[in-house]
């Protein structure tokens, strides 16, 4: 994407109907945003994130809901600067549209993560592995990172991925960062953690589901 977030105003069909898009929403939070973030609408066609959410909402709910789509880039530029995610203008700028768009529209909202974890493995970009040893580091490793999710520590979050410089590739670390700002005074318990493995091919991807209110 050219920008760091897109937002859409169209609505996700699934296989038990369409998940609607709260359009007065997202007509309110584009015009307090920083930048155009329609600019990379498309985006939302191909990322299969939000649209793998709506199928499960629309299963758990097995009701009318509506949603506000909003794909979170890279942060890779921030890391790169050594500054604190905090401090990017643009970031800060998307927390404040979200909490003021939200605080005036009506009704209550529930803020989801559609994020993965670590992606390890030569598949990935390592020289070797995984294995079952290298497995446990990364479940190690993955449980700090998720006790700083459950204790709502958004920096925190920020501080640890980029003290590892991101050698696990935590891709869902953007959205998981923004989930924990768009939060007041979060905090939670992490519901279950899971590793997907395929020795053979060299690639591991690892999981987790987590409750914040």
């Amino acid at each position: 994407m050219k920008r760091r977030f897109a937002i859409t105003a169209k609505a996700f069909e699934t296989p038990l109907g369409p998940a609607t898009t709260d359009c007065e929403f997202v007509r309110r939070l584009a015009a307090r945003s920083l930048y155009d973030y329609f600019e990379d609408e498309f985006a939302h066609r191909g990322e299969h994130a939000i649209e793998f959410q709506t199928v499960c909402l629309r299963y758990v709910l097995q009701q009318d809901f509506k949603i506000i789509p909003i794909l979170v880039g890279s942060f890779q530029d921030v890391l790169a600067s050594g500054k604190p995610a905090a401090d990017d203008p643009e970031i800060a700028a998307m927390v404040s549209a979200i909490a003021e768009t939200a605080a005036e529209m009506p009704g209550r909202y529930c803020v989801i993560a559609a994020a993965d974890l670590a992606h390890v493995g030569c598949h990935f970009g390592d020289p070797a592995g995984p294995s079952e040893s290298s497995l446990r580091e990364v479940a190690r490793q993955d449980h700090k990172f998720l006790q700083l999710v459950a204790h709502g520590d958004a920096e925190g979050v920020f501080r640890f991925i980029a003290a590892e410089d991101d050698r696990r590739r935590v891709c869902g670390y953007p959205p998981i960062y923004m989930t924990l700002r768009c939060l007041e005074n979060p905090a939670g318990k992490i519901l279950d953690y899971r590793q997907w493995a395929d020795l053979q091919a060299g690639a591991a991807v690892t999981f987790a589901g987590a409750v914040l209110f």
